[in-house]
């Protein structure tokens, strides 16, 4: 069938290869051409430009049809809308890093914010803020579509990023020492939370600055929030709960802060993180408070089980526990004993 198909003139398959490529060929006619196909690179090379022109046909129809369906005031309307929420993110960054930057400044912060990178240069942060936050005004005025506390939120920004750091000398001084370097994180973490209400590290902050001041149930509601948030990550979920533990064990609600800090060695990877080694060290000194001293040899235990690099911290954190050192005064029977089994805790 092939060699007498070879001899068929390729002028009777010109109809039928444009039907071919349609999909519009009765079937017994497919199979004749196929026939012809094989031996013929002609129409094999006809067949392709066909399905070429098709789709550049097809692809020009697509843009005539979007073309005709744009319109520009949605298409800029939409655009304006997204660019705005990334400078929002910006912007809500760039409180947060000034109120930590000022939270730091206002006291000896070291503990928490162990985990976070150091703090922004605040004259660079301002001025990045005057300009994130004239460019947000503005294409939030374009796009028309920002919910009223968020557009008020973003002229608040504008006016913190004006008017400090002061211009004197004294009063950069004041502004980043004690009560105004507190003052003025607060002022920072609050704006980042009504721009960006899920913004965790701001709220963390914004309960360790209630922790400063000595208000530490207002403290435990911001941690709360943070816990309460959908796929919170398992890093932030162990930071809340350490800051709750420490927040009740700062009202020497030892209990409260023991439930706390024993969910966490129950998340992972954070309960292998060096950067917590702190947590079996305190839940040990929580129970010895508690007079439940076999629970406390427990986890002094864990420690250093878990984490036998950080002796020298740990026993830098007991050298500082004015109340653990005092209760070993008082319990000579169990500082004797937490001696003989664990003297890496005393040693050096």
């Amino acid at each position: 069938m092939t060699t007498l198909l070879r001899y068929i003139p390729c002028a009777a398959f010109e109809s039928a290869i444009h039907a071919y490529v349609d999909g519009e060929l009765a079937q017994t006619d497919v199979k004749i051409l196929v026939v012809h196909l094989e031996t013929c690179d002609a129409c094999r090379d006809t067949i392709e430009a066909v399905r070429r022109q098709v789709r550049l046909h097809q692809d020009a129809v697509e843009i005539d049809r979007a073309v005709a369906g744009f319109e520009k005031n949605a298409f800029f309307t939409k655009l304006n809308a997204q660019l705005v929420g990334g400078n929002l993110e910006r912007l809500a960054q760039l409180l947060y890093e000034l109120g930590k930057a000022y939270f730091l400044a206002g006291n000896d912060s070291r503990l928490v914010a162990f985990i976070h990178r150091k703090a922004v240069a605040i004259e660079r942060a301002h001025g990045e803020g005057k300009r994130v936050s004239r460019e947000t005004r503005e294409l939030a005025t374009k796009a028309g579509s920002v919910a009223r506390p968020v557009a008020q939120s973003i002229d608040r920004a504008q006016r913190l990023f004006r008017s400090s750091p002061t211009q004197s000398r004294a009063g950069r001084i004041g502004a980043r020492s004690g009560r105004g370097a507190l003052d003025n994180a607060r002022r920072f973490l609050e704006e980042c939370l009504i721009v960006m209400p899920t913004h965790v590290p701001a709220r963390l902050y914004l309960g360790y600055w209630f922790i400063r001041v000595d208000r530490p149930a207002e403290a435990i509601e911001e941690y709360r929030k943070v816990l309460a948030q959908a796929g919170l990550e398992p890093m932030y979920r162990a930071m809340a709960l350490q800051a709750i533990g420490n927040a009740h064990a700062y009202r020497r609600d030892y209990k409260k802060a023991i439930r706390a800090f024993e969910e966490i060695v129950t998340i992972e990877p954070v309960a292998r993180d060096n950067r917590f080694f702190t947590i079996p060290l305190s839940l040990a000194m929580f129970h010895s408070k508690l007079a439940r001293f076999d629970r406390a040899f427990e986890w002094f235990g864990k420690l250093i089980e878990s984490f036998p690099t950080k002796m020298r911290e740990a026993r830098a954190v007991l050298d500082q526990a004015d109340e653990f050192r005092a209760l070993l005064e008082r319990d000579r029977d169990f500082r004797s004993e937490l001696q003989v089994r664990y003297p890496v805790l005393f040693a050096g």
